[in-house]
């Protein structure tokens, strides 16, 4: 189990695991003692405080992966800093995120081909949990990877980000099926003007 562990990050070790009817959860914790302050570049040792982060991963034998990580915020002894705290980030993981960068890039993979409620249905049935509007959000963040110059054909169609109060479009390359660019607006001006950039 620890080789799991350190194919995550050689400075995170396992606590311990669990092993349930439908989950595996790992509880886990870097092993580093000093870490840089991200708004100011000092280093602290002291610890301010600990929380645990729950972040789904890759699953493992047909069993959704729960990783619990231990998340300490130290002290910034800095006096010209900001900030008299900060958290610890995980190099596995955006801050805040609820997926491994891993899972993330599985799901997009996934995602390009299918509808995001095809998607959603197909991540399920593997036991990956994410929702048609949490795929949606991965797309949005996703760079554009097809060269619009090339694309003869386009579907549009709108959106909800959320529902009754905002709207997004979405273009797709009629021949290859594939998303080509998503906007965070319905109006017709700022279609048009995707349309002739």
């Amino acid at each position: 189990m620890d080789e799991f562990i350190k194919s995550l990050d050689q400075d995170y070790e396992l606590v311990r695991y669990r092993i349930k009817e439908k989950e595996v959860v790992f509880h886990i914790k870097s092993s580093k003692k000093e870490l840089t302050c991200p708004f100011c570049g000092s280093k602290s040792m002291r610890v301010h405080s600990a929380y645990q982060r729950e972040i789904q991963d890759l699953p493992i034998q047909d069993k959704q992966v729960i990783l619990l990580v231990d998340t300490r915020k130290f002290f910034c002894y800095n006096l010209d800093c900001p900030h008299k705290t900060f958290a610890e980030k995980h190099p596995f993981a955006a801050p805040k995120a609820k997926k491994t960068d891993r899972l993330v890039k599985n799901i997009v993979h996934t995602s390009t081909h299918l509808s995001s409620l095809n998607a959603s249905r197909l991540l399920k049935n593997e036991n990956i949990i994410a929702c048609k509007s949490s795929i949606c959000g991965l797309l949005k963040k996703m760079p554009s990877i097809v060269d619009k110059a090339s694309v003869k054909r386009v579907c549009v169609d709108d959106f909800a980000l959320r529902k009754r109060f905002s709207y997004g479009t979405v273009m797709i390359d009629l021949e290859s099926h594939r998303i080509i660019d998503m906007i965070p607006s319905r109006e017709t001006a700022d279609l048009s003007r995707w349309l002739t950039t």
